[in-house]
């Protein structure tokens, strides 16, 4: 009933400002004068900025200067609107004239931090924040803004600090408890962020979004079944909210339940419409359990739900080439490849589907886009697939001179070592083969199946198993 009265208002209210409106407008095309009170003209004036209307808006404020020049409100919006233009000295200089009339204007220091924060000043903008503090009657707010600058700043301690006070005022908002998140994760202070979510939830037990973020702060801490615990929690309190369903999937999916996490994924198809990415992750989980049609059939509907959905392509891909159905593999990897053109792992995968169907120049030269487009010299596997296409042409030394090559981006890859030693061998190089060797094993022990892999041979000569020897004992 009382929902009833508040549909009343709004509706009354929204046909007043809609009369507003049209009174102003009507003045307009006809030149006749017309009265507009204080309050009115500023409700006209943000229906227009609400609308983005910036042109009626413009008109509206210089009406309402006029008819009040020492109102500071007209002030504010005439600089705002300048603001939005990207006019920001004009804004500064009339917010300037703003505070000689009404110093102690919230809105004013408000206006003016948002603006020092469009131009990234953000220690100025800071300062304005603080000094709307004084008279503000949406502290909360406040205190949020200069958490976001404080973030822009990368202090992410400070920006902690003024998220917490703005929900001391508010614990309902939202922003502030996902930015938390994100700024305890920043910090590295993930058990004080736990600490802190779980003191919140004490206060606010309700709150979905605070366990929720309870539950992500634990996954952060590989603390899956804490995690999961917090997700049930978000869930019961509000059963249709996604985001922790497919997280709670997420932790069950490390802690190797793959089965419950496909279920858990189908159970978001009950609150909205099933969607690409989601699709995608159930496509995963069947891969994991080694289910290729399965995973195909997953990887299929997430492209029939978003044809440019590149992961599910380039998972079709992965598994058609460990099938040795290398053309579909080849397809799948470019149509990958046609929607997301600068993923490095796409032409990777194309450059080994290249070399299996022995077109070494093509595989070159995918295996050189990929390696430039790898910025941050992710895939440990590039340079010693690389190096595959010269081992097929027999030419060993031009194979060790692409693993080097590897060597100078990724100083530390001992997949690049345990091939190192292989190639070596090969050549009876045996004492570069003992060091390139007693380097992988130094670097990575547990990787040494790769030897064995590559040539079950290599893993049984005497170089090899005095040096394992050696790290065993």
């Amino acid at each position: 009933m009382f929902d009833d009265f508040d549909k009343f208002d709004d509706d009354f209210e929204n046909d007043e400002i809609d009369e507003l409106v049209d009174r102003f407008e009507n003045m307009l095309s006809t030149n006749a004068n017309s009265y507009f009170d204080v309050n009115e003209f500023e409700d006209i004036i943000d229906y227009y900025l609400n609308s983005n209307n910036i042109k009626n808006a413009g008109k509206a404020i210089q009406f309402a200067h006029s008819y009040y020049p020492n109102s500071v409100v007209f002030l504010l919006r005439k600089a705002q609107l300048f603001a939005s233009a990207n006019k920001s000295e004009k804004a500064l200089e009339i917010l300037k004239q703003a505070e000689k009339i009404d110093p102690d204007n919230s809105e004013l220091y408000l206006t003016k931090g948002s603006i020092f924060s469009q131009l990234k000043m953000y220690d100025k903008a800071i300062s304005e924040y603080k000094k709307a503090l004084v008279n503000s009657d949406v502290q909360d707010e406040v205190y949020l803004n200069i958490a976001f600058e404080y973030e822009n700043l990368g202090k992410f301690q400070s920006a902690i600090d003024h998220f917490i006070k703005s929900l001391a005022i508010n614990p309902e908002n939202e922003i502030a408890l996902y930015e938390l998140t994100f700024c305890f994760e920043s910090t590295n202070n993930v058990a004080k962020g736990i600490e802190y979510f779980i003191a919140f939830i004490d206060d606010s037990p309700y709150s979905f979004i605070a366990w929720y973020n309870l539950g992500n702060l634990y996954l952060l801490s590989h603390k899956f079944e804490e995690a999961i615990n917090a997700y049930d929690f978000a869930i019961a309190i509000e059963n249709s909210y996604t985001a922790a369903y497919l997280n709670k999937a997420n932790a069950l999916l490390c802690m190797d339940k793959v089965e419950d996490a496909i279920e858990t994924y189908n159970e978001t198809f009950e609150i909205e419409p099933p969607d690409a990415l989601t699709f995608h992750f159930i496509g995963d989980c069947f891969d994991k359990l080694e289910n290729f049609p399965k995973a195909i059939e997953y990887y299929s509907k997430s492209i029939e739900a978003d044809e440019t959905y590149s992961k599910s392509y380039a998972g079709i891909g992965l598994i058609k080439y460990e099938e040795q159905d290398f053309d579909s593999a080849l397809y799948n990897y470019s149509k990958a490849i046609e929607f997301d053109p600068l993923n490095h792992n796409y032409h990777f995968g194309i450059g080994a589907c290249y070399i299996e169907k022995n077109k070494f120049l093509e595989a070159e030269a995918s295996f050189l886009k990929a390696s430039r487009l790898d910025d941050e010299n992710e895939n440990e596997l590039l340079w010693v697939k690389y190096s595959e296409i010269f081992l097929e042409l027999s030419d060993y030394d031009n194979a060790i001179g692409i693993l080097k090559k590897g060597l100078d981006k990724q100083p530390e890859n001992a997949s690049i070592y345990f091939r190192l030693y292989c190639y070596h061998y090969a050549l009876n190089q045996f004492k570069k083969a003992e060091e390139s060797l007693h380097k992988a094993f130094s670097l990575d022990y547990e990787r040494n199946y790769e030897v064995i892999e590559f040539d079950s041979t290599m893993g049984e000569t005497t170089i090899f198993e005095t040096t394992l020897k050696k790290f065993n004992s």
